[in-house]
């Protein structure tokens, strides 16, 4: 699936893998779980707002989709953290010069 904007390569190495390819390996996976996440989350907004323009007045189908969309902004935001996390600790750990033993060169 690498050919989709946006899409990272998950195959880093063909032989001879270090611990760098692992990481860059991480990187790519949580990436593709990213654009995963943000398509989930688009259909759930739709689904949200079609409850609420169908609710007619509804106080408990209004009610619903105002606790499902906050589920789901809740747990976009935690994704989209661990995504930070995972770019900022990989990009650290790929950076030149960088050695698990020594630190920065």
């Amino acid at each position: 699936m690498s050919g989709l904007p946006g899409w990272e390569n998950l195959i880093v190495c063909n032989t001879n893998c270090g611990f760098g390819d692992l990481i860059t390996l991480v990187k790519a996976v949580m990436a593709d779980l990213t654009i995963v996440a943000t398509l989930f989350v688009t259909i759930a907004a739709v689904m949200i707002g079609f409850t609420l323009l169908t609710s007619q007045g509804n106080v408990g189908k209004k009610d619903a989709a105002k606790k499902m969309a906050w589920a789901v902004l809740t747990g976009y935001f935690f994704i989209l953290i661990a995504w930070v996390l995972v770019y900022t600790i990989s990009s650290a750990l790929l950076a030149p010069g960088f050695s698990l033993l020594s630190g920065i060169k």
